[in-house]
């Protein structure tokens, strides 16, 4: 797609979306665009016009061929005197029309065919693979826009409570009850808090940018995302048995089994190719100014042709010895991803478990945080505490809110990730049906 097109697009799909992308939505852009899985068909598609090429060695065939032929003189003899009788005249002139049936009585072509529709097949199954790598994709990035954006609000509260202390700071010094030093302090926080408000908003932007190029649409268009609550995810059911339902989820794994079988039906085909092969064809010829002695103008013919491959070098052989190795490397393949897929669910777990108590212990330090920062200015406007305790209230403020941001979308992106690895949108249904 060019580039004027895909804006296009851009700005027909945010036409027709009203308020803010769901992340459904951009799962929904994003599959439709993802050029992993446009490649994807393209291969599935390519597999089956092989297993239509395929089909078509156990069908009859027909062909038509022209001969002529031109010899140094015709040939010709005298019966009795009777006068010179062509026997074979001096050109010839044939038509001959085939029809030809093979009979599979190996069994090879068909095994072929079976292989074939199994590689499509694991194809097919690849192509999930890629749409459940998408959507993590585009929940990670999702995520991460929400989180950047949480993050600037919360350097944003942060500037608002600098600029409050630099006024009260301000006014102290007026009324006396300040030195310059306090003023000066809490303008040098002010400007820091700042300064990181601006980084918070770059990183939005880049977030934002990311994750229109997973969605597969201008990096420049402008979105917002709806919120994403954690209490919407069923985070706290029991996970067990996952793992075990990852196995047999994860179309990866199923992918490679579909291969290794599709590999032992093509092995089976290729010991078979020095069976015998039979093959009947029907001739039926016509002479063109069919002349000399004895011609005939038409004539059909049936043939029965069996075939017994005697030596073939070593080619059998060697396709055998092939497809014991692709076997082979299928099966290391498939240990790999069995054990891969099997860490992957382990560790998202883990994140969760550990994203979970973060977010517990994150909340309660939000909530005494801000109940320092209310008492430190209560003292603070009674003239029992300094400036210095009222910038460390608010930083620790601060800290305390980003961290309560971070360990959020931690949650969800730990949810996010186990998704993906079990290769399931609904944990809960498979939850309830591994531990049932």
């Amino acid at each position: 797609m060019n580039p004027t097109a895909l804006f296009l697009w851009a700005v027909a799909h945010l036409a027709g979306q009203s308020g803010p992308m769901t992340m459904d939505q951009a799962i929904e852009a994003a599959l439709e665009h993802a050029f992993s899985i446009r490649l994807a068909e393209v291969d599935i598609s390519k597999s089956e016009q092989v297993t239509r090429q395929l089909r078509t060695a156990l069908g009859p065939t027909l062909s038509a061929q022209g001969t002529y032929t031109r010899f140094d003189r015709a040939t010709t003899s005298d019966f009795g005197g009777s006068g010179s009788v062509v026997i074979s005249p001096i050109d010839q002139k044939k038509v001959d029309l085939t029809l030809s049936m093979p009979i599979d009585i190996s069994g090879t072509k068909r095994l072929a065919i079976s292989a074939n529709k199994k590689l499509t097949q694991a194809g097919r199954e690849t192509m999930e693979a890629q749409i459940n790598t998408v959507k993590g994709s585009v929940r990670t990035a999702y995520l991460n826009v929400l989180k950047a954006r949480d993050l600037m609000s919360v350097r944003k509260e942060a500037v608002a409570l600098r600029e409050a202390t630099v006024k009260n700071a301000r006014l102290g010094l007026e009324q006396g009850s300040l030195a310059k030093v306090d003023v000066v302090q809490a303008e040098t926080q002010l400007a820091a808090a700042q300064g990181e408000l601006i980084i918070a908003q770059n990183q939005y932007g880049l977030a934002k940018k990311a994750l229109n190029s997973v969605i597969g649409r201008p990096v420049e268009t402008e979105f917002e995302v709806a919120e994403v609550q954690v209490g919407e995810r069923p985070l706290t059911q029991k996970l067990e048995g996952l793992q075990e339902s990852a196995i047999g989820t994860r179309a990866e794994v199923r992918s490679l089994k579909t291969t290794l079988d599709a590999y032992d039906t093509s092995l089976k085909a290729a010991k078979r190719l020095l069976l015998p092969d039979v093959r009947l064809s029907v001739v039926h010829s016509r002479n063109i100014d069919a002349g000399g002695f004895g011609a005939r103008k038409e004539s059909t013919t049936g043939v029965a042709v069996v075939s017994f491959p005697i030596y073939d070098g070593g080619n059998v052989s060697y396709q055998v010895g092939q497809y014991k190795e692709d076997q082979a490397r299928v099966r290391v393949l498939l240990e790999q991803t069995l054990l891969g897929v099997s860490f992957e669910v382990q560790q998202a777990m883990a994140n969760h478990a550990d994203a979970l108590a973060r977010l517990a212990i994150a909340t309660e330090a939000v909530r005494l945080s801000e109940e320092a920062l209310r008492v430190i200015q209560v003292k603070y406007t009674e003239g029992e505490a300094i400036q210095i305790e009222v910038d460390r209230a608010q930083t620790d403020l601060t800290t305390a809110k980003t961290n309560l941001v971070i360990a959020k979308y931690d949650v969800l992106s730990a949810y996010a990730q186990l998704q993906k690895a079990v290769g399931a949108d609904d944990l809960g249904a498979k939850a309830e049906g591994a531990n049932s």
